[in-house]
């Protein structure tokens, strides 16, 4: 049994399947009612593959890779082979991935910013090759997580990642004794706390220094309740709520991540701890509506609920195109994404445009003159066009 109120639904496929979940569903449960909802994994048609190296070429053998989709929320992993090797099923859209150590022993870590990938919102049958080269890590961060009440949260539930200022991220989950130990390259790290709890969240912290073959122990760090709040609605221009967009807030300095879906009204409810937080609306690419405006930038105090509403525009038309040489002839090993700009060359919100697939592109957009800019993916033969107006 559980209270009345807004719910967002969740379910996880099995640990290292080839399984991906439905998108988050949100649930509004009356006082007495019972509510049957059917929920089914699915088979990606995509494939992220490749091999995890040393510099000096050497295999690893104890990573685990995964991919997640920020736009949805979707998220997969898998370890790797005694090859090094992995192969990821996900489907059509942008995808970060990332590899983590399976273990706290691990002598590797990996700290670059997560290669992007992206898919065509279809089913069609694509594959990408992703490899990583990790880096030997030669020190060592530990300390320990706590609830504000002293006990300890969920193991697995809570991840610690150091973050240099080169954008280098190190990190692992806590054991069921609320302990840490983060394999690093010597240098000075920023500690965050991700919490999947969304009652919880990181609580500020100082940086950390550790030298090569020292390890430098933080102590204990505890938890924030999250008592502040933002709420809103997302609309569409007639005022009409419109359900299952999805509303990310991030704290840039602090680290702190909230998240929800809006109900059938269009409402969200974010838990968050008090802070400066970049909140962004992100409708379903399949859908007519885009965001226009950029990332919302507001300060939630102590205590503090904060509105905060978006109104989604309507794309009502297609723009379709093809990448071509000198000669007009298709390029069909061409990928990337295309993307919108206003003609006063201010960005659309977050997403507006599509993925480039064998020099072919083709997506909604809103009715008028934009400018559009090219982007191409990396290690491509060609150099993107200039920006031009459409």
């Amino acid at each position: 049994d559980i209270p009345p109120g807004n719910y967002i639904l969740e379910v996880f496929p099995p640990a290292g399947s080839s399984f991906l979940p439905p998108n988050p569903i949100s649930l509004s449960l009356a006082a007495g009612s019972d509510i049957s909802q059917d929920l089914q994994f699915f088979k990606g048609t995509k494939t992220i593959r490749g091999q995890v190296i040393r510099k000096d070429g050497t295999l690893i053998t104890d990573a685990i890779v995964s991919a997640f989709r920020k736009d949805t929320g979707n998220y997969v992993d898998i370890p790797v082979n005694a090859e090094g090797k992995y192969t990821l099923l996900v489907s059509g859209g942008l995808w970060n991935v990332s590899i983590r150590p399976a273990s706290p022993s691990a002598t590797w870590s990996w700290s670059e910013p997560s290669p992007e990938v992206n898919f065509a919102l279809t089913d069609t049958i694509e594959e990408r090759v992703v490899d990583f080269v990790v880096a030997v890590t030669n020190a060592r961060v530990i300390g320990k997580v706590v609830k504000p009440d002293g006990t300890f949260p969920v193991a697995g539930k809570v991840f610690v990642n150091l973050s240099d200022e080169k954008g280098g991220n190190f990190g692992g989950p806590l054991l069921a004794d609320g302990q840490f130990s983060v394999a690093v390259a010597a240098g000075t790290y920023r500690v965050f706390i991700n919490s999947e709890d969304s009652q919880f969240g990181s609580p500020a912290t100082a940086l950390v220094t550790v030298a090569e073959g020292k390890t430098s122990d933080i102590g204990t760090i505890t938890l924030v309740l999250r008592t502040e709040k933002i709420i809103g609605r997302v609309v569409d221009d007639k005022g009409t709520g419109i359900p299952g967009v999805n509303i990310n807030a991030y704290q840039p300095q602090g680290g702190d991540f909230a998240y929800a879906i809006t109900d059938a009204e269009g409402k969200f409810e974010l838990k968050l701890s008090a802070g400066t937080y970049e909140v962004t609306a992100f409708p379903d690419p399949n859908s007519n509506y885009y965001n226009p405006r950029p990332p919302q930038s507001v300060t939630v105090s102590i205590g503090q609920v904060l509105t905060l509403n978006f109104t989604l525009g309507f794309a009502d038309a297609t723009l379709s195109g093809t990448i071509v040489d000198k000669q007009g002839n298709l390029l069909s090993d061409i990928y990337g994404f295309v993307a919108l700009e206003k003609e006063t060359q201010e960005f659309f919100g977050p997403g507006l445009g599509g993925p480039i697939e064998r020099g072919v592109f083709r997506f909604k957009a809103p009715a008028g003159t934009h400018r559009l800019v090219v982007h191409f993916a990396p290690g491509t033969r060609f150099s993107p066009p200039a920006p031009q107006n459409v």
